[in-house]
């Protein structure tokens, strides 16, 4: 392997879309780096041939990009090295390295800050409690020990636990993976679809489930949380019928984009009760305009599109892909 950084190469096994390509540019500077031209066989072999370091993305890296790069490392980007042939990579004895991605971190925290923000009411909850609506029950202050304490002094009986229910993921990428990731810790079934289900053994070994028909998942679904694109093919996915095929009481979180969800049709089923709630932090208007139906729609949490804030994004990613770089050389280096 070649320690010199400068003449490094750094070759991506797929061509990445332009606003990855310059983040990659940026922080790879001062490495050799290859992007293929396009995603045709010819043009990946060219990129990767005699490679240093492959950068693995969402395109299959198997024996025939590994036989032709002969690559001391790889690093995957995402936790789950999905993409990569872990079995062709042990026989070659190349390690491969996930790169978690801070932006997919930062918008699974924030979907299961928004659910739990609906299974808790915990707006309802700090607005009450900073408007004193205590005195509309009679109630006054005291001073509380161990044992004695106003419990649910607001007299909510209409939060919930996560624990044992079932979450639906529309879309199972680094989002959806890393949302999972969470869910699992608060004792829910995650099921997922998406065009392309995983294998068998990812799926096993992410303890997910799949699902053919997004409308199977939508029915039996809980919670369901969107991870999806907005693309013509998506545009207003969830309108009136879609979200009738929810199950009653069932909650939404939207943290992927908001011309997905018919914005009139779900906050109609949250005035009448067909829903039990909705966390969104994306709209199809943005900032939100003023007087829309969401101002005042009962059991609904809304974020200023903040779900990837504090994580650097792509930026970040690629900074983290660099120093996982400088740091293989300077370990060949010493052997």
């Amino acid at each position: 392997m070649t320690t010199d950084s400068a003449s490094l190469t750094v070759a991506f096994a797929e061509r990445p879309p332009d606003f990855v390509r310059q983040m990659a540019t940026q922080a790879l500077t001062g490495f050799d780096l290859r992007i293929p031209d396009d995603d045709s066989r010819a043009a990946v072999e060219s990129a990767v041939r005699g490679a240093d370091v492959l950068i693995a993305r969402k395109r299959r890296v198997g024996s025939r990009e590994m036989d032709c790069a002969e690559p001391s490392l790889i690093l995957a980007l995402g936790r789950n090295p999905i993409a990569v042939s872990l079995r062709a990579a042990a026989n070659r004895g190349i390690p491969v390295t996930p790169i978690p991605h801070p932006g997919a971190i930062a918008v699974a925290d924030h979907t299961l800050g928004l659910l739990l923000a609906v299974a808790r009411r915990i707006v309802e909850g700090h607005e009450g409690v900073r408007a004193g609506a205590y005195r509309e029950r009679g109630l006054e202050p005291a001073v509380t020990t161990e044992r004695l304490f106003a419990f649910n002094w607001l007299g909510r009986k209409d939060a919930f636990i996560l624990d044992g229910l079932e979450l639906g993921l529309v879309g199972f990428g680094a989002i959806g993976q890393e949302v999972a990731r969470r869910a699992l810790g608060f004792g829910m079934r995650v099921r997922y679809h998406q065009r392309h289900l995983l294998q068998q053994g990812w799926n096993r070994r992410l303890e997910v489930e799949p699902v053919g028909f997004v409308e199977e998942l939508i029915e039996e679904s809980d919670v369901l949380s969107l991870h999806i694109p907005h693309t013509p093919q998506t545009e207003s996915l969830f309108d009136g019928p879609m979200l009738d095929r929810m199950k009653p009481g069932a909650i939404l979180v939207n943290t992927a984009r908001g011309g997905l969800v018919d914005e009139a049709a779900l906050a109609e089923r949250l005035r009448d009760g067909r829903l039990g709630g909705a966390g969104l932090d994306v709209f199809r208007e943005e900032p939100l305009p003023a007087g829309h139906p969401f101002v005042d729609t009962p059991r609904l949490v809304l974020a200023p599109h903040t779900g990837g804030a504090g994580a650097g994004g792509q930026r970040e990613l690629f900074v983290r892909v660099a120093a996982a770089v400088r740091n293989h050389a300077a370990q060949a280096a010493q052997q």
